[in-house]
């Protein structure tokens, strides 16, 4: 706060940072821009830090606060593996930049757009490792520099880079063949999805951004295999047009002793519950369940498609799940719960087409 609210006394120098004050401001100041440097072995340096400084009170003027960190272990640690390097992060996120560090207008105007537009953050390879072991959902566009097709694909993929954030998809891109081609891609440019480290092609049209938003946001993409998927808000609405059966866990994780032990107890029948063709998810949404009448939590609440109907609340014990997958499948369909009275023809038919049928005669 030192920092922000007071400027070194000397005009248009960029202020020095050690590693623990940079932790410090990357936590609390939402546009920063840092020069990483090594003051022992770099001739350029000293010229590049004189262009840089003549930007430094227009970075200010535009609400994005400049400094210069000499530290390049820390620089390392933070997926910089060569300095000098102009990084600007944006909540904590980079976004490396890739031109010449001695044109200051060009700097500025790069610095400016990414403050003020809606731009894909350009990271190297081991920021992308780093994201990929630590981002649940990752977007990743390769593409190739100064080439005017991925040019014109990187402004059609920021114009669903703020809707990929609604559904907790992080986009960025890369410059990198060799890592490029790791994933599938071997002529950039090239998209590639990573749910929870795991790697997935597109394989459609990169110049069509709703077509690459929609196969993001499909639900058979971000789905997790062994546990009930959580989605926020957007996802809910997208998949409640989407699914014709969709049970909810309204859940929080403040002040809720049984949350865990019920999420526990549902993910026991989550794939019975697929198999039977009702998807199940959960959400972290106070505001959203109390519109659907849900006031305590958890709660489990089944949605069907087409019914006039309002939700259907579970009334029942949530950690037994046995009883809640049969309430779950008499939901979809109540018949279920009546045996089908025949005659002689049909039942002969049955006989003759069904592998496992049991028959209850009476008079």
């Amino acid at each position: 706060q030192w920092l922000i609210d007071n400027k070194v006394a000397k005009e248009d120098v960029i202020e020095p940072v050690d590693r623990r004050m940079l932790e410090v401001l990357m936590g609390d100041v939402e546009h920063l821009v840092v020069f990483f440097y090594d003051g022992d072995d770099c001739p350029d340096c000293d010229q590049i830090l004189q262009e840089l400084e003549n930007i430094d009170d227009d970075t200010d003027k535009h609400g994005i606060h400049f400094v210069k960190c000499e530290d390049d272990e820390f620089a390392r640690e933070m997926g910089i593996t060569t300095v000098p390097a102009l990084v600007y992060y944006e909540q904590r996120l980079p976004s490396i930049y890739d031109g010449d560090l001695l044109d200051e207008e060009t700097v500025l105007e790069w610095l400016i757009r990414q403050r003020q537009e809606d731009t894909i953050e350009n990271i190297n390879r081991d920021i992308l490792f780093k994201m990929v072991a630590d981002r649940e959902y990752l977007a990743v566009l390769f593409y190739k520099p100064d080439d005017d097709e991925s040019d014109e694909i990187i402004e059609h993929m920021e114009r669903i880079d703020d809707d990929c954030g609604d559904y907790g998809v992080q986009m960025v891109r890369v410059a990198d063949p060799l890592i490029a081609k790791k994933y599938g891609v071997r002529e950039p440019p090239g998209l590639v999805f990573f749910r929870r480290g795991r790697p997935i092609k597109y394989e459609g049209d990169l110049f069509d951004e709703e077509e690459a938003l929609e196969w993001l946001t499909r639900p058979e993409n971000m789905e997790l295999s062994d546990a009930i998927e959580k989605v926020n808000r957007r996802m809910f609405e997208r998949l409640l047009s989407r699914s014709i059966y969709l049970a909810v866990l309204f859940y929080t994780k403040q002040d809720c002793k049984q949350c865990d032990k019920v999420l526990e107890e549902l993910e026991r029948i989550d794939d019975e519950a697929d198999g039977a063709g009702i998807k199940f998810v959960k959400i972290d949404d106070t505001q959203l369940a109390k519109q659907y009448g849900v006031y305590a939590l958890p709660a489990l609440v089944f949605f069907k498609q087409g019914d006039e109907g309002e939700p259907i609340i579970y009334a029942g014990d949530l950690k037994k799940s046995e009883k809640i997958l049969d309430w779950l499948i008499n939901q979809k369909d109540p018949s279920l719960d009546k045996i089908e009275d025949v005659d002689a023809p049909a039942l002969r038919k049955l006989i003759e087409n069904s592998d496992h049928l049991a028959v209850y005669f009476c008079e």
